[in-house]
């Protein structure tokens, strides 16, 4: 993927000074996410999986246009909402993977809710009641297959005349980012900046953090212009920046959308409308435990401390929430030691990172695993001309040398020799020599014990074997 992000805040917002995570990225149904109820949608038609890993399934159902899930929701009482819609400006950051039609888009809320409640559209003031203007941000449109969508709509009048004063003849739209696998996760951003008395209010739409299509821009709102709202004298677009947008998921009648993850980053919640209290985003899921170990081919998953997923995709290769890191490769396992998540390759080297925008550390790898190593079982046995080890509980690894000494992790003990045996009882590794003397200690350091040896194995002795013979 390209782009870029700064301390987890993507390039593009870190620019304008979105540097607060207002919402996300956590998608949780029911929570910071609701099932779609607007406009006469029965939200008991919306159909959707909410997954293991946080994830979100969007199957057909509902509306079936692109409306499944929405950061907020009808309220029984008249004027009122349930959820959060964003003002002031913002970046919208989802990620999602598809093969069919999909969509992130937005709408204000004012007109959702207010015509979901009989009361109209918002209002453009000055004129006659019902008249509105209104805006749809689409951030990514795929109402077919494979043919990607941005833009911005102005709607005006009454609900239902369509009268509409969109981007289509400036934005660029559509797009075909190159070597582009929709059926992958990837990034799908909308920037929205707003207008101020000396400078315009812009909109950018991007792709894995790249830009595609062109820069939207606007002047300053200005409540008492008339209709209609025009591209040629800046006005259109304008009412967005006092409008509260309320952003919605969806899919089409024949195929599902995934969805990893939506963040929003903003100056500050200040101008958002919320019925969520502090922290919109859903709780962030508990980091794994301790020295937890996921392996290829399973699709469990580690939680770091900030709540991300950190699996193995099928390829071998280590995914964040859903998106492929492309600079790992043949990843066999991955562990999570004392807050760092290590990955493990085909060659037995490791990489560890304590966040997904942290570098893979050491450059070069280390063949030393991170995980505390498993002593060996009790009464483990190695044999001289054998390469196998004991391990002890400190993870030093006991072996005979080709010489027939003792080595401790590959350093030769030269007070042994003629080494025939090691065997490990107890917590204590005992050599026997050729003379069938036994001497043992607890740990690298300490001394040989006793000092002249001891015939006496410390092994258990062999279980007897007793056999009944029948006389036919």
């Amino acid at each position: 993927m390209s782009g870029s992000q700064t301390s987890g805040i993507p390039a593009v917002a870190a620019a304008v000074g979105y540097n607060a995570e207002t919402f996300g990225p956590n998608v949780s149904v029911g929570s910071n996410w609701q099932k779609f109820s607007f406009y006469g949608v029965n939200p008991a038609t919306v159909n959707v999986t909410q997954n293991s890993d946080g994830s979100v399934t969007i199957n057909p159902g509902g509306d079936n246009y692109g409306g499944q899930l929405s950061t907020a929701s009808v309220d029984p009482t008249a004027g009122s909402f349930q959820g959060i819609a964003f003002g002031g400006g913002g970046y919208f950051q989802a990620t999602m993977s598809f093969n069919g039609p999909a969509s992130f888009w937005a709408n204000d809320i004012e007109t959702m809710n207010g015509v979901s409640e009989g009361r109209g559209p918002n209002q453009w003031p000055g004129q006659p009641t019902g008249y509105g203007n209104w805006i749809e941000a689409d951030m990514a449109e795929f109402d077919s297959p494979g043919v990607y969508g941005v833009g911005i709509h102005n709607w005006y009048g009454s609900v239902g005349s369509g009268n509409d004063t969109n981007t289509g003849p400036i934005s660029g739209s559509p797009v075909y980012p190159a070597g582009a696998d929709f059926t992958n996760p990837n990034t799908y951003g909308f920037l929205w900046v707003p207008a101020t008395a000396t400078t315009q209010g812009y909109a950018k739409f991007f792709f894995n953090g790249v830009q595609v299509g062109n820069t939207i821009t606007w002047n300053q709102y200005n409540p008492s212009a008339g209709p209609a709202p025009s591209l040629s004298n800046g006005t259109a677009f304008s009412v967005m920046d006092s409008l509260h947008l309320a952003l919605i998921l969806g899919t089409g009648a024949s195929s599902s959308v995934h969805v990893y993850s939506v963040a929003v980053w903003q100056k500050s919640a200040a101008n958002d409308i919320s019925t969520l209290g502090q922290g919109t985003g859903a709780p962030p899921p508990p980091p794994s435990a301790d020295d937890t170990v996921v392996l290829a081919g399973s699709t469990a998953a580690i939680t770091d401390a900030g709540g991300n997923q950190w699996t193995i995709t099928n390829g071998g290769q280590v995914a964040v929430n859903g998106v492929t890191d492309t600079t790992t490769g043949r990843v066999i396992e991955l562990a999570y030691v004392n807050g760092t998540v290590w990955q493990e390759n085909a060659d037995k080297l490791w990489w560890g990172k304590t966040s997904p925008t942290a570098a893979w550390s050491p450059g070069t790898g280390t063949a030393t695993s991170p995980l505390p190593a498993q002593p060996s079982a009790n009464d483990t046995v190695v044999l001289a001309g054998s390469t196998a080890a004991i391990t002890d509980a400190s993870g030093n690894q006991w072996t005979i040398t080709s010489s027939g000494q003792v080595a401790v992790n590959g350093t030769p003990d030269t007070t042994t020799g003629r080494v025939i045996e090691l065997a490990y009882v107890n917590g204590t590794v005992w050599q026997e020599n050729a003379d069938k003397l036994w001497w043992g200690k607890t740990s690298p350091t300490a001394a040989w014990s006793p000092g002249a040896g001891t015939p006496t194995s410390p092994l258990p002795p062999p279980v007897a074997t007793l056999k009944l013979y029948m006389n036919e």
